[in-house]
Protein backbone atom coordinates (compact mmCIF):
# COMPACT_ATOMS: atom_id res chain seq x y z
CA UNK A 1 0.00 0.00 0.00
CA UNK A 2 1.50 3.74 -1.07
CA UNK A 3 0.40 6.65 1.09
CA UNK A 4 -0.18 9.79 -1.26
CA UNK A 5 2.98 11.54 -0.97
CA UNK A 6 2.54 15.54 -2.63
CA UNK A 7 -0.24 17.57 -0.99
CA UNK A 8 -2.79 18.16 -1.91
CA UNK A 9 -3.82 14.35 -1.55
CA UNK A 10 -6.99 13.78 -3.30
CA UNK A 11 -10.27 13.82 -0.93
CA UNK A 12 -10.52 10.27 -0.46
CA UNK A 13 -14.14 8.74 1.03
CA UNK A 14 -14.02 8.22 4.55
CA UNK A 15 -16.13 5.38 6.18
CA UNK A 16 -17.48 4.55 9.74
CA UNK A 17 -16.22 1.50 11.39
CA UNK A 18 -19.60 -0.81 10.69
CA UNK A 19 -19.51 -4.15 12.19
CA UNK A 20 -20.10 -5.72 8.37
CA UNK A 21 -16.60 -4.52 7.42
CA UNK A 22 -14.02 -6.88 8.50
CA UNK A 23 -10.89 -6.40 10.72
CA UNK A 24 -8.64 -7.76 7.70
CA UNK A 25 -9.71 -4.20 5.70
CA UNK A 26 -8.52 -1.61 8.44
CA UNK A 27 -5.22 -3.52 8.89
CA UNK A 28 -4.27 -2.42 5.26
CA UNK A 29 -5.27 0.05 5.46
CA UNK A 30 -2.82 1.80 8.38
CA UNK A 31 0.02 0.68 5.48
CA UNK A 32 -1.61 3.32 3.41
CA UNK A 33 -4.62 4.00 1.30
CA UNK A 34 -3.51 3.46 -2.69
CA UNK A 35 -2.76 -0.10 -3.21
CA UNK A 36 0.27 -1.36 -5.39
CA UNK A 37 -2.29 -4.17 -6.64
CA UNK A 38 -5.07 -2.10 -8.62
CA UNK A 39 -6.34 -4.46 -10.80
CA UNK A 40 -9.26 -6.57 -11.11
CA UNK A 41 -10.19 -8.61 -13.55
CA UNK A 42 -14.07 -8.42 -13.82
CA UNK A 43 -16.66 -10.49 -16.14
CA UNK A 44 -18.11 -8.15 -18.51
CA UNK A 45 -15.97 -4.35 -19.41
CA UNK A 46 -16.33 -1.52 -17.69
CA UNK A 47 -15.33 2.33 -18.19
CA UNK A 48 -12.07 1.43 -17.88
CA UNK A 49 -11.11 -1.72 -19.64
CA UNK A 50 -12.83 -4.81 -21.67
CA UNK A 51 -11.34 -6.55 -19.38
CA UNK A 52 -11.44 -5.00 -15.94
CA UNK A 53 -10.81 -2.31 -13.43
CA UNK A 54 -8.78 -0.54 -11.23
CA UNK A 55 -9.19 0.59 -7.68
CA UNK A 56 -7.54 3.68 -6.24
CA UNK A 57 -7.72 5.32 -2.99
CA UNK A 58 -9.12 3.03 0.13
CA UNK A 59 -11.11 5.00 2.50
CA UNK A 60 -10.04 5.83 6.11
CA UNK A 61 -12.27 5.30 9.53
CA UNK A 62 -14.30 8.48 9.39
CA UNK A 63 -17.83 9.78 8.62
CA UNK A 64 -20.03 8.27 6.05
CA UNK A 65 -19.97 10.08 2.93
CA UNK A 66 -23.35 10.08 1.67
CA UNK A 67 -23.80 9.26 -2.27
CA UNK A 68 -27.30 9.96 -3.43
CA UNK A 69 -26.87 7.50 -6.40
CA UNK A 70 -26.27 4.80 -4.14
CA UNK A 71 -28.70 2.61 -1.41
CA UNK A 72 -27.42 3.23 1.86
CA UNK A 73 -26.99 -0.83 2.28
CA UNK A 74 -23.82 -0.04 -0.18
CA UNK A 75 -20.85 1.62 1.60
CA UNK A 76 -18.40 2.87 -0.83
CA UNK A 77 -14.98 2.21 0.16
CA UNK A 78 -13.34 3.24 -2.86
CA UNK A 79 -14.08 5.66 -5.70
CA UNK A 80 -13.15 7.69 -9.11
CA UNK A 81 -15.45 10.36 -9.91
CA UNK A 82 -18.81 8.23 -10.77
CA UNK A 83 -17.27 4.68 -9.97
CA UNK A 84 -17.38 2.87 -6.65
CA UNK A 85 -16.22 -0.13 -4.87
CA UNK A 86 -18.58 -0.81 -1.90
CA UNK A 87 -19.13 -3.02 0.77
CA UNK A 88 -23.16 -4.40 0.64
CA UNK A 89 -23.49 -4.58 4.19
CA UNK A 90 -26.81 -6.43 3.45
CA UNK A 91 -25.29 -9.76 3.01
CA UNK A 92 -23.04 -11.72 5.52
CA UNK A 93 -20.38 -11.49 4.97
CA UNK A 94 -20.23 -7.90 3.12
CA UNK A 95 -20.34 -8.89 -0.29
CA UNK A 96 -17.95 -6.56 -2.79
CA UNK A 97 -19.49 -4.89 -5.45
CA UNK A 98 -18.48 -2.32 -8.69
CA UNK A 99 -20.70 0.19 -9.52
CA UNK A 100 -20.25 3.02 -12.58
CA UNK A 101 -23.35 4.91 -12.01
CA UNK A 102 -22.34 7.15 -15.13
CA UNK A 103 -23.19 3.87 -17.55
CA UNK A 104 -25.59 2.00 -14.74
CA UNK A 105 -23.35 -0.53 -14.41
CA UNK A 106 -23.75 -3.10 -11.07
CA UNK A 107 -21.17 -5.71 -10.79
CA UNK A 108 -21.16 -8.95 -8.28
CA UNK A 109 -17.02 -9.23 -8.10
CA UNK A 110 -16.50 -10.68 -4.59
CA UNK A 111 -18.03 -12.22 -2.16
CA UNK A 112 -16.47 -10.83 0.74
CA UNK A 113 -13.54 -8.63 0.89
CA UNK A 114 -10.70 -11.23 1.54
CA UNK A 115 -11.67 -12.54 -1.75
CA UNK A 116 -11.40 -9.31 -3.46
CA UNK A 117 -8.35 -8.48 -1.84
CA UNK A 118 -7.07 -11.85 -3.15
CA UNK A 119 -8.20 -11.11 -6.64
CA UNK A 120 -6.45 -7.71 -7.02
CA UNK A 121 -3.10 -8.11 -9.19
CA UNK A 122 -0.59 -5.28 -10.66
CA UNK A 123 -1.04 -4.47 -14.35
CA UNK A 124 1.18 -2.22 -16.04
CA UNK A 125 -0.38 1.16 -15.46
CA UNK A 126 -1.73 3.16 -18.43
CA UNK A 127 -3.65 6.22 -18.87
CA UNK A 128 -4.93 8.55 -21.04
CA UNK A 129 -6.49 11.69 -21.64
CA UNK A 130 -10.02 10.08 -21.80
CA UNK A 131 -9.32 8.08 -19.15
CA UNK A 132 -7.39 10.85 -16.69
CA UNK A 133 -8.31 11.61 -13.71
CA UNK A 134 -5.26 13.57 -10.86
CA UNK A 135 -6.17 10.05 -8.51
CA UNK A 136 -5.68 7.98 -11.28
CA UNK A 137 -2.38 8.96 -12.19
CA UNK A 138 -1.04 9.50 -9.10
CA UNK A 139 -1.48 6.15 -7.95
CA UNK A 140 0.11 4.66 -12.08
CA UNK A 141 2.90 6.73 -10.94
CA UNK A 142 3.46 5.10 -7.38
CA UNK A 143 3.15 1.26 -8.74
CA UNK A 144 5.12 2.44 -11.91
CA UNK A 145 7.49 -0.07 -11.58
CA UNK A 146 10.43 1.42 -14.45
CA UNK A 147 9.60 2.43 -18.38
CA UNK A 148 5.67 2.64 -18.25
CA UNK A 149 6.71 5.60 -16.37
CA UNK A 150 7.53 7.47 -19.28
CA UNK A 151 3.98 8.13 -20.92
CA UNK A 152 2.48 8.92 -17.41
CA UNK A 153 4.89 11.44 -16.85
CA UNK A 154 3.97 12.81 -20.57
CA UNK A 155 0.87 13.40 -19.35
CA UNK A 156 1.42 14.48 -15.96
CA UNK A 157 3.22 17.54 -17.37
CA UNK A 158 0.45 18.57 -19.68
CA UNK A 159 -2.44 17.81 -17.14
CA UNK A 160 -0.82 19.07 -13.76
CA UNK A 161 0.57 22.38 -12.61
CA UNK A 162 4.27 23.17 -13.20
CA UNK A 163 4.88 22.78 -9.20
CA UNK A 164 2.69 19.64 -8.88
CA UNK A 165 4.98 17.95 -11.63
CA UNK A 166 8.37 18.60 -10.52
CA UNK A 167 7.71 17.77 -6.63
CA UNK A 168 6.37 14.70 -7.94
CA UNK A 169 9.78 14.06 -10.31
CA UNK A 170 11.77 15.31 -7.20
CA UNK A 171 9.52 12.55 -4.66
CA UNK A 172 9.88 10.41 -7.59
CA UNK A 173 13.63 10.69 -7.98
CA UNK A 174 14.49 10.55 -4.27
CA UNK A 175 12.14 8.02 -3.37
CA UNK A 176 12.21 5.18 -5.77
CA UNK A 177 14.93 2.88 -7.25
CA UNK A 178 17.61 3.16 -10.01
CA UNK A 179 14.62 2.27 -12.93
CA UNK A 180 12.43 4.99 -11.68
CA UNK A 181 15.17 7.13 -11.60
CA UNK A 182 16.53 6.58 -15.18
CA UNK A 183 12.82 7.21 -16.36
CA UNK A 184 13.00 10.80 -14.41
CA UNK A 185 16.85 11.87 -15.80
CA UNK A 186 15.67 11.50 -19.23
CA UNK A 187 12.78 13.16 -18.40
CA UNK A 188 14.83 15.78 -16.95
CA UNK A 189 16.99 15.49 -20.05
CA UNK A 190 14.23 16.56 -22.47
CA UNK A 191 12.75 19.28 -20.45
CA UNK A 192 16.17 21.47 -20.32
CA UNK A 193 16.59 20.33 -24.01
CA UNK A 194 12.72 21.55 -25.00
CA UNK A 195 11.17 23.10 -22.30
CA UNK A 196 13.42 24.73 -20.47
CA UNK A 197 10.89 26.90 -19.11
CA UNK A 198 8.20 24.22 -17.82
CA UNK A 199 9.32 24.10 -14.24
CA UNK A 200 11.16 26.87 -12.05
CA UNK A 201 14.96 27.15 -11.57
CA UNK A 202 14.49 25.90 -7.99
CA UNK A 203 13.07 23.01 -9.01
CA UNK A 204 15.59 22.19 -11.52
CA UNK A 205 18.32 23.10 -9.65
CA UNK A 206 17.22 20.42 -6.98
CA UNK A 207 16.29 18.06 -9.93
CA UNK A 208 20.19 18.53 -10.61
CA UNK A 209 21.31 18.00 -7.59
CA UNK A 210 19.75 15.11 -6.35
CA UNK A 211 20.44 13.19 -10.16
CA UNK A 212 24.09 13.98 -9.27
CA UNK A 213 24.07 12.11 -5.84
CA UNK A 214 21.68 9.30 -7.42
CA UNK A 215 22.01 6.02 -8.90
CA UNK A 216 22.21 7.41 -12.29
CA UNK A 217 24.62 9.98 -11.43
CA UNK A 218 27.27 8.74 -14.14
CA UNK A 219 24.53 9.03 -16.57
CA UNK A 220 23.49 12.18 -15.77
CA UNK A 221 27.02 13.70 -15.85
CA UNK A 222 27.64 12.35 -18.89
CA UNK A 223 24.33 13.39 -20.25
CA UNK A 224 25.22 17.29 -18.82
CA UNK A 225 28.19 17.87 -19.74
CA UNK A 226 27.02 20.61 -22.35
CA UNK A 227 25.04 22.10 -20.22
Amino acid sequence: MHDWPIPPAPTPLTIPKLPAIPDSYWDIVKTGQFPERFWLNTPEPTSDSLEGVTVHGFARAGAAVEIPDLPTHLVPFAQDGQQYFVFDVSTTPAAIRYIDTDVDQWLDIAPDFDHFWQALTWTTPALTETTYSRQKLGHAMLVAHGTELAPLLELARFEWSWQEYGDWLLWLLTHRPLPIQQVILDEVVFLHDFMPRHLSGKQMAALTSALATSEVSSDFHFKSKKW
